[in-house]
Formats: structure tokens, C-alpha cells, sequence
């Protein structure tokens, strides 16, 4: 996916991407904290039948809940029970039966529901409306707003942000030290742990202290100005760097 970078049109659509992927971890994040708290509200109302649904299931074969089978859950038994049954009423899979309370025939009597629980079902269903207008309605259409917004703040200075990537990406691997694919890998960081430590020594060079200047004068190579041509080509990358920098903190002003 890197090497598409390069490519004009392939670079600027990974750069529009990358920026709606962080739009769609916020709402992730945002949608689970809802998704989780009608989990929690909807359990609490059916817990109890749906721990009575399944414990006469699997002991009787047969349901205190008239709706309900058992070849069915009851959805809201446990709190992952309702999570999954929400996160696929998000995409429309949805069974209306299991929020239905109506009284059964049950081969135990102590589990024999006596009169239909009229209010849990009532809250149960509106709980659920009002899950389906938030979670469903609301946030779905905030999501296609977030990402429409971000594909066109990226489209305004697409040409920009997209040289700006390639310069960066291309400044990177012309790094002396850059990684290598393995097992060379293993070589360059065994350089680099002998060669930094001798280099930020010979940085001191000019005042080492005494200890030292026996070391340094072994190990550090004659020091040469960098030419003409090298120092001003990382003025103007460092000035274009600079300048970048600076219109993108104003426009965000």
C-alpha cells in the first residue's frame, strides 16, 4: 500500500482514506459507548425471562414465553446477548418476538408467569424505538456527514498534502541509516549501536574533555564541510518544510 503513494491518483485516495478512517474510529468509539448503554438498560428489563426462557429450554423443552420457541433466545438474557442483538438491529436484522412477554403454558409452576408483564414489555419496546432512531437514524447519517466533510477538506488541497507525503516518504529512505528488509536489518542496527555512540563523541571533538581525548582523536575521522550544493539543498527542503508547516497552522486559524 506504500508503493501507491507514488501513484497521483491512487496517493491522493489513501490520503482521503486515512483521513476518514480516524472520522470512523471517533465514531466507533462513539456508537459503542450508545450501543453499550441500551445493552445495559434492555437487561435489565429481561433478564429475568430470559434466564427463566433458556433454564426451561434446556431442562423441559418447552418455554414459559408464548413468542418465543426454543430454537429461538430470549436476546436480552445476557448483557453480550444484547449487545450482538443491537449491533444486527443496526443493520436491520431485527426480531420483534423477543421483546414480547406474553404468558405460556410452563411444565414447572414456580416458573408459570401469572399475569403478562404489560409495563417491562412496554419499556422494553420503547427502549428499543429509541435505540433504532439514535443508533440507526442519527448516528448513521452523522457518519456519512463526518466522512463527507473530511473527503472534502481533503479534496481543497489534495496536490499539497499529496507532495508534501511523497517529499516526506522520499526524504525518509534517503536516510544513511534507513532499515533494510530482514535479516539485513540485524545488520544496520548492529551498526548503528557502534557507529551513534563514536559520532555524538565526535560531536565533542572540538572541547572533549580530558578522559576522552585519546579516544577521539583515534576514532574520529578528519571533519570536512559539507559542500556547497548539499548545505543548500537542506536549506531549501528545511525553508519548503517550514513554510508548509506554517500555512497549514494558519488555515486551521
Amino acid at each position: 500500500m506504500s508503493m501507491f503513494i507514488y501513484n497521483r491518483f491512487l496517493g491522493m485516495l489513501l490520503i482521503s482514506i486515512g483521513r476518514m478512517a480516524v472520522d470512523i474510529i471517533k465514531f466507533v468509539v462513539l456508537d459503542g459507548l450508545i450501543l453499550f448503554a441500551f445493552a445495559l438498560g434492555l437487561n435489565q428489563l429481561y433478564w429475568f425471562y430470559g434466564t427463566m426462557h433458556q433454564y426451561l429450554c434446556s431442562n423441559y423443552s418447552q418455554s414459559n414465553l408464548q413468542a418465543l420457541s426454543c430454537s429461538k433466545s430470549q436476546g436480552f438474557d445476557t448483557i453480550f446477548s444484547a449487545l450482538q442483538s443491537l449491533f444486527w438491529a443496526g443493520f436491520g436484522v431485527v426480531d420483534l418476538s423477543t421483546l414480547e412477554l406474553k404468558p405460556g403454558t410452563s411444565p414447572v409452576n414456580v416458573f408459570q408467569i401469572q399475569e403478562w408483564p404489560v409495563i417491562t414489555e412496554t419499556a422494553g419496546k420503547l427502549v428499543f424505538g429509541l435505540y433504532e432512531v439514535i443508533g440507526v437514524l442519527v448516528l448513521i447519517n452523522l457518519l456519512i456527514a463526518i466522512m463527507s466533510d473530511s473527503f472534502t477538506r481533503t479534496e481543497e488541497v489534495k496536490r499539497v498534502d499529496w507532495g508534501f507525503v511523497v517529499m516526506k516518504d522520499v526524504l525518509r529512505y534517503l536516510k544513511v541509516d534507513m532499515s533494510l528488509p530482514p535479516p539485513f536489518g540485524l545488520i544496520m542496527s548492529v551498526r548503528n549501536a557502534v557507529v551513534r555512540p563514536v559520532l555524538a563523541l565526535c560531536g565533542r571533538r572540538n572541547n572533549p574533555p580530558d578522559t576522552y581525548n585519546n579516544v577521539v582523536r583515534a576514532v574520529c575521522p578528519s571533519q570536512s564541510p559539507l559542500p556547497a550544493k548539499q548545505a543548500m539543498y537542506k536549506m531549501v527542503v528545511g525553508s519548503l518544510m517550514t513554510r508548509y508547516l506554517l500555512r497549514k497552522e494558519r488555515s486551521r486559524e
